[in-house]
Parts: C-alpha cells; sequence; structure tokens
C-alpha cells in the first residue's frame, strides 16, 4: 500500500477557513488531513466533514513574546511528523513557524485557493519578508511623490450659462 501523505492545515480566524478546506481536500485528494486548531475551539460537524483527522494545540493562544510557549508548540507540532505543513496567511510568524515543524514541504493556502511553497531555508524567512515590506514601502513613496510633485494647472473659472426661459 502506497504512502497516505500527512497534510496539516493550521487554523486561521477567517470566515472563508471552510472553503480552504474543501480546496485543500481537492488539491489533495489522497492525502490524510488534518486542521489544527486552537485548543477549546469548538469544531462544527461542517468543518469535522472535510477533514481525516481534527487535532487541538496545547494551549489557546501563543504570542511571539512568550518563548517558551512557541517553543512547545513547535515540539508539538514536530510531533505531528507532517509531510507537509500549510498555513492559512503568508507572515512571518506562520513562515517562521512552518519552516520549524519539520515538514517536507511548507504551504500558504492562499486566499485564491492557489498553494503557494513557502521557504524552510531559515536565513531566507525573516529576510524575505523584509523584502516585500522595503518593495511596498518604496512603492507606496513613490506614489505618494508622484502626486505630491505632479505639475496641476490652476482651475479655470466656469462659464456662465445663460438662463434661456
Amino acid at each position: 500500500m502506497a504512502h497516505e501523505p500527512r497534510v496539516a492545515l493550521y487554523y486561521g480566524f477567517g470566515p472563508n477557513f471552510i472553503d480552504r478546506m474543501k480546496s485543500l481536500r481537492r488539491l489533495r485528494p489522497h492525502a490524510r488531513l488534518t486542521v489544527i486548531y486552537p485548543a477549546g475551539y469548538t469544531v462544527a460537524d461542517a468543518e469535522r466533514a472535510l477533514v481525516d483527522e481534527v487535532v487541538h494545540t496545547p494551549k489557546s493562544a501563543y504570542s511571539p513574546r512568550d518563548v517558551q510557549g512557541c517553543l512547545e508548540l513547535v515540539r508539538w507540532l514536530r510531533g505531528l511528523r507532517l509531510d507537509e505543513f500549510l498555513v492559512a496567511y503568508d507572515t512571518v510568524q506562520l513562515r517562521l513557524l512552518a519552516a520549524l515543524t519539520g515538514a517536507r514541504r511548507c504551504t500558504c493556502l492562499a486566499p485564491d485557493n492557489q498553494l503557494v511553497p513557502l521557504t524552510r531555508w531559515m536565513p531566507l524567512v525573516i529576510p524575505g519578508k523584509g523584502w516585500r515590506c522595503a518593495r511596498g514601502t518604496l512603492a507606496f513613496l513613490l506614489m505618494g511623490a508622484s502626486v505630491l510633485f505632479r505639475r496641476v494647472e490652476p482651475a479655470r473659472p466656469l462659464a456662465k450659462r445663460e438662463d434661456v426661459t
């Protein structure tokens, strides 16, 4: 019997999460789909029907300031022995978490339901986000400068219209 890849989607709050689970089922039809919810999250029957397994994280919330808690989450995720780890949003924290899970593939399930590969090479995780942020800031500044320095002709007074009766 062929190996059934274990694919996990890390829960992201949002109204379109069920749609993402449906598209993931279409994109990975032969995989064992696991959804990772925060502790204490009540899973709806509609959500449970779309996946093979539902697991809850040890804690309900994690913060980058709680280093010990984040390390426990990483150890717990590594214990799942995943073939692919998916996140619902492309943020620095989720990229870093994905890179640390030990999964063979790390992917972002984008809002348009496309699978976008994430780098697992740690030196590129944070600088990659920094580059995107710098590029966006530069584009914003260039747009502002083009508006600020654009030559505008003074408005001409409107011609008076004679009333016709």
